[in-house]
């Protein structure tokens, strides 16, 4: 009860976000989740966009071959509004000095045509201009709204446009900014975001002159807390003068005001243990969307989300009866791209199974494809995809979650009958891995669900997901049921127990493999890969 208490009082005492003026927007958006809008009507006025046009127009250019990450641009030599734009200058240094001169070059090369085509492609703003090419986004004839903004951004960072997944990547690392800072034309600002330890921000200014109307922009993406969020931030004004860093003090006023709401994976952890207890059968599960995976996923086990990434972990057999097989550890983006597979296990060890991550590192068991036999249990840099061998166990372990309070391991056995218990030391290795499985095991009194995948949510408890399959005769076709279980690892009881009453179109139950549950603003989304070989993955969200 008193992390619930400690959760409700956090939200209490958290200072509210400071008031905006008369022509001030600020949206703040998780990759996931609902956005939060202070300026009302005021974030649904299109402005000039200014140099935060740098952003797509930078996307173009890479995407038409207009430019590359190391294209350098010769200064003319003539004097500029700035003395920042008077030397040569890369893609990464006239984004950061927001470079008019260099990115009015790219416009004439680009062309109207494919300027054009590529704004409705993003669904950027008003999707249009009517006048000259270098200047558009300068001017007014090209407008966005902060809404707008953010809709870009979240497809941006998604990789959900039209757009090369390096090429975004080029574009992010020219945004990234040095903690505290940021740059603009002028030359470098404070931006003293109070974020935690670690938060990455992007960053890109953008300000201009429309008929007497001053407009001051900041848009960007924030990597902290556990996740991602985009935003945009904007003041305007006819009346009043506006620093060129008007917007940054709003955006950093703002966003000091609404820290994460999952600042760390103890919080998030906290919040899906507490909102799990309030499911029920009657709970009702939407579809958000489905995602086809691109590649041939073979039999998919367990799955971990790390900001847009999954990382899945899949037995791939080739001859059972011999002993043949590879295990895999995919990573995946959004989009159901393969970016990366770590091969896992030895011989005939090479079932991947349930997964769990632990803020630093993904666990993956791998063990022969029969119960009572040997496991190999990995520990995976999810940065680098290098796995580094933790121990080996004379048993089958279907699953693994890392208790980060206790420095324990808990490993499930083929079927979810046993559960393991391993001690980790100081220096990270497993002090208990010579015991015998007689002596280490205790029985699970469930025999609802076999696990296929388990999560640690905090307070010794874990999360596991699964199927049941009914008969009516021995020979019948099975009915198969999913659940969810809330375990309590001290005695291996079942705390919170409740069906998942969703299905594919072929029948198969969603928990019947991979399952990631996360909070959102109002409640969970759950992200499924039940299907083997050409595998869908759904995202449901249930409140």
């Amino acid at each position: 009860m008193f992390p619930v208490l400690l959760a409700l009082l956090l939200l209490l005492i958290r200072p509210t976000p400071p008031v905006v003026r008369t022509g001030e927007c600020f949206i703040l958006a998780p990759l996931e989740g609902d956005a939060t809008v202070v300026g009302a009507k005021e974030c649904d006025r299109r402005t000039l966009p200014a140099s935060t046009f740098k952003v797509p127009h930078a996307l173009i250019a890479l995407q038409t071959g207009v430019l590359t990450e190391s294209t350098i641009m010769r200064w003319d030599g003539k004097k500029k509004d700035f003395p920042s734009w008077e030397r040569d200058h890369s893609l990464e240094s006239a984004i950061q000095s927001s470079v008019v001169w260099f990115f009015q070059q790219v416009a004439e090369s680009i062309g109207r045509d494919r300027e054009l085509q590529h704004l409705q492609a993003f669904g950027y703003g008003s999707q249009r201009f009517a006048h000259d090419v270098d200047r558009f986004w300068l001017n007014g004839d090209l407008t966005i709204s902060p809404r707008e903004q953010v809709a870009f951004l979240k497809k941006m960072y998604s990789y959900q446009l039209p757009v090369d997944r390096r090429h975004i990547d080029t574009v992010k690392a020219a945004m990234t900014m040095p903690p505290g800072v940021l740059s603009n034309a002028t030359g470098v600002h404070a931006f003293p975001l109070q974020w935690p330890t670690g938060t990455v921000a992007r960053l890109k200014t953008g300000n201009g002159i429309v008929d007497g109307e001053r407009v001051s922009w900041l848009i960007g993406e924030i990597d902290g807390g556990g996740r991602q969020y985009v935003f945009a931030s904007r003041a305007r004004s006819a009346t009043r003068t506006l620093d060129t860093t008007a917007a940054a003090d709003l955006a950093a006023r703002m966003l000091n005001a609404s820290l994460p709401p999952q600042g760390s994976p103890a919080d998030a952890r906290t919040i899906l243990r507490e909102r799990v207890k309030t499911l029920t059968r009657d709970s009702s599960w939407t579809l958000v969307t489905s995602v086809p995976m691109t590649f041939r996923t073979f039999h998919p086990q367990g799955m971990v989300k790390i900001g847009d990434r999954f990382f899945i972990s899949s037995v791939e057999v080739r001859n059972r009866d011999a002993g043949e097989g590879v295990g895999h550890l995919f990573q995946i983006d959004k989009t159901g791209h393969l970016i990366a597979d770590l091969r896992l296990g030895e011989g005939a060890i090479y079932h991947p199974g349930g997964v769990d991550y632990d803020g630093t590192s993904i666990w993956v068991p791998v063990a022969e494809y029969r119960p009572n036999s040997r496991s190999i249990v990995y520990r995976v840099d999810p940065e680098t995809m290098t796995a580094t061998e933790v121990f080996r166990f004379a048993d089958h372990i279907g699953a693994i979650v890392r208790n980060v309070d206790d420095h324990t391991l808990h490993g499930v056995s083929w079927g979810s009958r046993r559960f393991y218990r391993w001690t980790l030391g100081a220096d990270g290795k497993v002090t208990n891995a010579g015991t015998s499985p007689e002596k280490l095991r205790t029985l699970n009194t469930s025999h609802y669900l076999d696990y296929q995948d388990c999560k640690y949510v905090g307070d010794r408890r874990m999360l596991c997901t699964g199927v049941t399959e009914i008969r009516r005769t021995p020979d019948a076709s099975p009915f198969r049921l999913g659940g969810i279980d809330l375990i309590d690892l001290r005695d291996g009881r079942p705390v919170h127990q409740v069906p998942v009453l969703l299905w594919t179109d072929g029948g198969l139950d969603m928990t019947h493999n991979p399952v990631w549950l996360e909070p959102t603003a109002t409640g969970l989304r759950g992200y499924f890969m039940p299907e083997d070989d050409t595998s869908t993955l759904y995202i449901y969200d249930v409140r």
